[in-house]
């Protein structure tokens, strides 16, 4: 048997960008997320770029991917500036727009217009089930119960019910 030895070597490749993130996490809504629904998330980001990221440079926590599924679609910098090293967590308000499946819950830094399609850097992504509001497993069994114009805030009917008469009006 021939046995060859190759002396270890080790090459590295630091490159900086001016523009660069990673993920550090990302918390989709605890619990059940239903389709209509407004929930928090969070997600924490880390500026490793030689920039400093900051409001007034148009820096921004950007959706990646299908941007009407969640509501939202930049989240602003809740700190300015973010130093090259320091991380920096976003709370925001989603509404779930998705129908029921499951999606992708993708978020990215952003600099609107400089770099390359706006996005730089990590991206924080999950897996998101939505299921159906649970008003829609109801209202068909509500609808067959209520005559049509039934109004359940008022107590009334409308002149389009045959309940209606103008001493219930």
């Amino acid at each position: 048997f021939l046995f060859l030895v190759f002396p270890k070597t080790t090459h590295a490749l630091v490159t900086t960008f001016s523009d660069n993130s990673t993920c550090v996490s990302i918390s989709p809504p605890a619990g059940p997320v239903y389709e209509g629904y407004k929930y928090t998330a969070v997600v924490t980001m880390t500026n490793v770029g030689s920039n400093n990221c900051s409001t007034a440079n148009n820096y921004a926590l950007g959706a990646s991917g299908n941007t009407k599924n969640w509501g939202a679609n930049r989240v602003p910098l809740p700190s300015s500036p973010v130093a090259t090293n320091q991380s920096v967590t976003f709370p925001f308000e989603i509404t779930v727009n998705a129908s029921p499946g499951i999606h992708r819950f993708s978020w990215q830094m952003v600099r609107d217009p400089e770099s390359t399609y706006g996005f730089f850097g990590g991206i924080c992504q999950i897996g998101i089930t939505v299921l159906p509001s649970p008003y829609a497993l109801y209202l068909p069994l509500f609808l067959k119960n209520h005559p049509a114009g039934y109004v359940p805030d008022s107590g009334k009917s409308t002149e389009n019910s045959p309940y209606y008469s103008a001493s219930n009006a």
